[in-house]
């Protein structure tokens, strides 16, 4: 089965050419903004041409895996970790204790009021 694509063939049958894309290396709209995931303070403003502002303090910066700089991050004690840990094992049980009791409730409800 042969799929044509719209315009593929002009009006003789022939083939028609379509225009490469040639990138121009211009930015649009640059999505390197503080605030947003992938924001990355160290890479060059590409639509104004020069670097990025790193006024931060050496001290702190910390590197990445990757070897990338990462502004504000700190090293954590062993005792803040584990802080840290209990404290998000507290919420996911807090979440799942909300979540059976409105599965409880419901089925009491449907028990004792709706299939009455």
């Amino acid at each position: 089965m042969i799929i044509l694509q719209k315009n593929m063939f002009g009006r003789n049958g022939q083939k028609v050419k379509k225009d490469t894309f040639e990138d121009d290396g211009r930015t649009i709209a640059p999505m390197n903004l503080e605030g947003m995931p992938g924001y990355r303070p160290w890479l060059k403003d590409r639509a104004s041409g020069q670097a990025a502002d790193n006024s931060n303090n050496e001290n702190n910066i910390a590197k990445t895996g990757g070897g990338r700089p990462m502004y504000g991050a700190e090293e954590l004690a062993k005792e803040q970790i584990r802080a840290y840990r209990f404290a998000a094992l507290k919420a996911g049980l807090l979440v799942a204790l909300v979540f059976a009791v409105v599965f409880f409730l419901f089925l009491a409800f449907c028990d004792f009021v709706w299939f009455r």
